[in-house]
């Protein structure tokens, strides 16, 4: 796979044209005067051997060691540390993996998304797989942990090997009370000058209320908030266990539900894995989300302009969504079900605290679902697609940010009762989860038997609590019953044009 920007509409390109080439340039040396071309050709065989088995003295060794080194901090030096121009952008992975298997072990979550990444990046760009270990918090950094730590790390690389994926793989040590501040540095440190990730795989995390998916849920929250505010591009994948191996081949289509204005992120991500033989046999279907019949021709004709434009092959739906006049009952029950569920994690992080333990500062009770002045504006914010078609962004686009959950009395929270009732939902939670819910059924009615279904991440809340609480249910809803998703929220730097 070359560079993202070759896109090219002569679809006959091979590499017999580029060799072929090369013999026409040596016929020409030869035919103009063929002992200067013989000249040439042995000085640059002389100078090759004599780098190869000379060598190049450096402080880190001799060889080719020394000269690959050498080779190396010169590029880097060469490569500017800022963005790269947006047709030049392409994603550089940071995999976030458990740290949990070990040489005996074989995590298959944690395998799959290696296989994911290795077909994204075919073996090209900056990989870099970070494993995370917990280790006790009275022990630390001690000789056994450390020793834990390089044994993952070898397992890391050798997964990565199995998974075609080229790159380098770390393991960090962490101690339950350290979770935040560890995720916090490794983005802010993470690479060497220009030679930086700028996108962050994750597994979407199990939803559950023991302490190990607790735990895993905690841990996923910090990488998601830290991430967006690192401006990385970010991909969430959910159903990782039911994504092919390397040796796979698929058929079908892969559909991008285009809900907001994203860069085009969403196509460069399918384009990319299309390159790949696992999903070269698939499609790319374009869902454009409409709430009105009047401008559907106009918008399928702006869109399918753009993606012509964009050199990408892809065919352009437009799918009526209209808004429903009641509540659907399902969405009342998943946020009735949410909000128990945000009660059991509260009274479990006090009780923690009431018997001495640690408790992340970011799972305090702050929130709540009580609309401000200014989120109730926010609320009716509109977003424009393709066509100049204006789309409510409370319904369509799903995102969750903290305004819309501040304001809780802590003390009203603490005494209420177990049982939750209808009156004790705020009503732009059940306006939330509906849009959640109807968007997922429009999805399953069109995407069903799809390969692959990529969608726009919704905005995470600032909140660590909020995310936990309220945002892992809205996205759990939102991809009720797809086998396959990627969940891609972009950083504004990512855009894709037809340029690039």
């Amino acid at each position: 796979m070359g560079a993202p920007n070759w896109r090219p509409r002569f679809k006959y390109y091979h590499w017999s044209l580029s060799l072929a080439g090369a013999f026409l340039c040596f016929f020409i040396m030869f035919a103009s005067c063929w002992y200067y071309a013989l000249i040439a050709c042995a000085l640059t065989g002389t100078i090759y051997k004599y780098v190869e088995w000379k060598g190049a003295k450096q402080e880190w060794g001799d060889g080719l060691r020394g000269l690959a080194l050498t080779t190396a901090q010169y590029s880097l030096m060469k490569v500017e540390d800022k963005d790269p121009h947006p047709k030049n952008w392409r994603p550089q992975l940071l995999i976030l993996v458990d740290g949990k298997y070990s040489k005996e072990m074989i995590d298959l979550r944690s395998l799959n998304l290696l296989n994911l990444a290795g077909q994204l990046k075919a073996g090209k760009g900056l990989a870099i797989t970070v494993a995370f270990v917990r280790c006790p918090a009275t022990r630390g950094m001690h000789a056994e942990n450390r020793k834990k730590a390089e044994e993952i790390k070898e397992r890391v690389q050798q997964d990565m090997t199995q998974a075609r994926l080229r790159g380098f793989g770390k393991a960090l040590l962490y101690t339950e009370t350290q979770i935040e501040g560890a995720v916090s540095a490794l983005y802010q440190s993470i690479g060497i000058g220009g030679l930086r990730p700028n996108t962050v795989f994750l597994n979407f995390p199990r939803m559950g209320e023991n302490q190990d998916q607790h735990t895993e849920q905690m841990i996923f929250a910090e990488q998601l908030c830290c991430g967006a505010q690192n401006d990385n591009c970010m991909v969430v994948v959910k159903g990782i266990t039911d994504f092919p191996r390397p040796n796979d081949r698929l058929r079908g289509y892969l559909d991008i539900w285009w809900i907001v204005q994203d860069g085009g992120i969403l196509m460069l991500i399918a384009y990319l894995l299309q390159q790949h033989k696992v999903w070269k046999g698939c499609k790319m279907r374009v869902y454009v989300i409409s709430q009105t019949e009047e401008q559907n021709e106009e918008i399928k004709h702006a869109l399918q302009r753009h993606i012509y434009m964009l050199r990408i092959d892809a065919n352009v739906f437009i799918v009526n969504m209209i808004d429903p006049d009641s509540v659907d009952d399902d969405a009342v029950q998943k946020t009735l079900n949410m909000e128990q569920r945000t009660r059991t994690l509260l009274k479990k992080n006090l009780s923690n605290l009431s018997n001495g333990g640690m408790l992340n500062g970011g799972f305090l009770p702050d929130d709540s679902g009580r609309l401000t002045p200014q989120t109730r504006n926010s609320a009716n914010n509109t977003l424009t697609v393709p066509g100049q078609q204006q789309i409510r962004q409370s319904i369509i686009e799903t995102s969750f940010i903290q305004k819309t959950f501040e304001g809780m009395d802590n003390q009203d929270t603490l005494n209420s009762s177990d049982q939750i009732s209808l009156k004790d939902i705020d009503d732009v939670k059940v306006q939330k989860m509906n849009a959640a819910v109807r968007l997922n059924q429009v999805i399953l009615e069109y995407s069903t038997e799809s390969q692959l279904v990529l969608l726009s991440l919704p905005k995470p809340p600032k909140s660590i609590q909020s995310l936990v609480e309220n945002y892992l249910a809205y996205v759990e809803a939102l991809t009720e019953g797809l086998p396959r998703i990627m969940l891609i929220g972009g950083s504004g730097k990512e855009v894709i044009t037809a340029d690039s």
